[in-house]
């Protein structure tokens, strides 16, 4: 994302696109139960990326 103010995108290691697939996988496995609805951190970190 060029421009723009709020870019939390700018730099990001990881496409939005690759973001989102993920982000589906997580929730339909916390639909079948195979991941716990809380406290569920696979998400935090994607990319390589912390804090």
């Amino acid at each position: 994302m060029k421009g723009g103010s709020g870019g939390g995108m700018s730099g990001s290691s990881i496409s939005i696109i690759n973001f989102v697939r993920a982000r589906i996988e997580n929730i339909k496995q916390q639909l079948e139960g195979v991941l716990p609805t809380t406290g569920n951190m696979t998400m935090i970190g994607e990319g390589g990326k912390s804090n």
